[in-house]
């Protein structure tokens, strides 16, 4: 067995306003309330998001998940939501 003990928050920013984020109860609410709004919450979530370069498994064109992603996807009559 492999524990593992992290922050949490452990990907989101560290501080957002002045305000420590990562590693706080934070982190577990909505850590960038006005990215429409405000440029800094903005700058955040994309920066946070492009950490997990959503754009490799994203098909520009259609917006849709890549070839590589819908091929491990289970059947469709197997899938649970």
């Amino acid at each position: 067995m492999i524990v593992m003990r992290s922050l949490k928050g452990w990907t989101c920013p560290k501080e957002l306003h002045g305000i420590q984020i990562e590693g706080s109860f934070k982190s577990h609410q909505i850590p960038v309330p006005n990215p429409r709004t405000d440029d800094e919450d903005f700058r955040a979530l994309e920066g946070w998001l492009h950490e997990y370069h959503v754009t490799d498994h994203i098909d520009p064109t259609t917006g849709k998940p890549s070839s590589d992603i819908l091929s491990i996807l289970p059947p469709k009559e197997r899938r649970m939501g």
